[in-house]
């Protein structure tokens, strides 16, 4: 693994060094990928305006998004170990940094706050339910609201942050940097929209 690589830090023990800087990486894409699906389909307008461009598609990838964002928080609340073999998920760190009580409490709290998560994925993994249309929904799942996602990032955030502070001294960003998010899509197509409402002969740059 290179040094380079965020998360990578020779100051971390190295028996878990590159489960940490994995975890990190896990993280920082998790909250993107939350971030994307609040910025697409949580707001109102965005909601309704890709649902009017082409509602079949963008509730396909409302479904895609939200099942991504749910098995990577189940992902990280494994156990240590499974019949797969061992998982990378924060539970790993609770043999390894005995000495810091503060991640034990953390990974517990972190764990709880995924229950209902983990209930859903073990019983509903196979579900598909396509609706026709792009529904606003206050809950991403029967009991598991955003207020319970925001919980779980900060939870999250907070494991990573107690082990770095304690054994490299820094503090860790969890948005990894990207080019072309969501907002850009939005914007395009309200641009698209604007420019396709307006009179061939009123269109900058037209071509006769």
């Amino acid at each position: 693994m290179a040094e380079e690589e965020p998360g990578y830090n020779e100051r971390i023990p190295e028996e878990i060094r590159d489960a940490c800087a994995d975890l990190c990486d896990d993280v920082a894409m998790l909250h993107l990928k939350w971030r994307f699906y609040m910025e697409l389909f949580q707001n109102r307008e965005n909601a309704q305006l890709l649902s009017n461009l082409a509602r079949a598609f963008f509730q396909t990838v409302e479904e895609s998004l939200r099942a991504d964002v749910l098995m990577s928080i189940c992902r990280l609340s494994d156990p240590s170990r499974s019949l797969a073999g061992v998982n990378l998920s924060f539970a790993i760190l609770l043999g390894k940094c005995a000495d810091l009580p503060k991640v034990d409490n953390l990974v517990t709290a972190f764990q709880a706050a995924c229950g209902n998560v983990r209930l859903y994925r073990n019983r509903y993994v196979a579900h598909n339910d396509l609706g026709s249309v792009i529904n606003l929904k206050e809950n991403l799942l029967p009991g598991v609201g955003r207020s319970q996602i925001d919980e779980i990032l900060r939870l999250a955030r907070e494991i990573l942050r107690a082990v770095y502070g304690h054994y490299a001294n820094v503090d860790l960003g969890f948005q990894p940097a990207h080019s072309g998010g969501a907002r850009e899509l939005i914007d395009w197509i309200k641009q698209a929209q604007q420019s396709l409402a307006t009179p061939l002969e009123q269109r900058p740059n037209r071509v006769d």
